[in-house]
């Protein structure tokens, strides 16, 4: 009896081990649903901050795209452009190309219009100087006739450079020096061609006056206006050889005068020989010796007509 009600007591007073038991389960559940628990809070913390990191992975993710999307398009436009760049610089290149064969092709169609022409002057030149010759020769009788006809008298053909010497007058309103004598400008214009013919031969070039063209023939050859005047035709280039005496006097054509019948002393009329010219002659005879002496200074002469360097 004893026992039963101890343990009808104890089942009673709710100490018993199962009732202790069930108790404890309880308030475990409980605690867990409260989230006193640590390693709770520790996993539901963790998972937190593993849903944070991932959003800010994926707003990483998501703006480097966003910039890799642009700067691959910035790529295109400028691979666009410079595609572009490149085929108006090979366009250009090519017209380029173009006009530098165009401007070759009209250069060489210039040179060759400009030979024709030149050489067209020249033929022209040269066959009016052999009907002037033809015509020439008329005031002679034979042998001389003959004799005229033999000489050398121009190189146009032969030479390679022509030079047209030409004077214009209307130039200038007012010129000084040819108001007294208007003819000055003609003189100062043989000056020139005397100048020109000087340093040609100290550069040992030769130079030739044609002087059988006339004037008006001279014009129509060469296009010169009727108000400017061709004052000299002149053939240069470098000769066979330097005589030492003028061409005609070698020739026997003529010989050269004495310079005391063309000089006069003190006046006209004066004879040359009776003044005091001892200086002047020898002055005359020392240049005549340096001029032979360039004649016969041994150089090699070229045995045609050739083109001055």
């Amino acid at each position: 009896m004893t026992s039963e009600t101890s343990n009808t007591s104890k089942s009673t007073n709710g100490s018993s081990p199962h009732a202790e038991a069930s108790g404890f389960g309880d308030q475990s559940q409980l605690g867990q649903t409260n989230g006193n628990d640590p390693l709770t809070a520790s996993k539901r913390s963790k998972s937190e901050a593993e849903y944070a990191r991932q959003n800010i992975a994926n707003e990483i993710l998501e703006a480097a795209k966003t910039v890799c999307d642009e700067l691959i398009a910035d790529a295109e436009r400028a691979l666009e452009k410079a595609r572009y760049l490149e085929g108006e610089a090979d366009r250009k290149h090519v017209e380029a190309h173009e006009e530098r064969e165009s401007a070759a092709t009209i250069r060489q169609e210039a040179e060759e219009y400009r030979e024709t022409l030149i050489e067209d002057a020249k033929r022209q030149g040269a066959e009016q100087i052999d009907r002037e010759r033809q015509a020439a020769s008329s005031f002679f009788d034979e042998p001389r006739r003959s004799h005229y006809l033999s000489l050398k008298l121009e190189g146009i053909m032969e030479s390679p450079v022509n030079v047209c010497v030409t004077c214009d007058p209307t130039r200038a309103e007012v010129v000084l020096g040819r108001n007294s004598v208007p003819e000055t400008d003609l003189y100062s214009t043989c000056c020139a061609v005397q100048n020109l013919w000087l340093a040609a031969r100290a550069e040992g070039v030769g130079v030739g006056w044609v002087s059988i063209l006339k004037q008006a023939q001279m014009r129509k050859i060469l296009g010169v206006p009727h108000h400017v005047i061709p004052v000299a035709y002149l053939c240069l280039g470098y000769p066979v050889e330097f005589t030492k005496e003028p061409v005609l006097q070698a020739a026997g054509w003529r010989d050269r005068l004495n310079l005391e019948d063309l000089v006069h002393f003190d006046g006209w009329g004066e004879s040359s020989t009776e003044g005091d010219w001892g200086e002047f002659s020898q002055a005359l005879e020392q240049t005549k010796g340096m001029q032979l002496g360039l004649y016969d200074n041994g150089e090699t002469r070229p045995d045609r007509w050739v083109s001055p360097c």
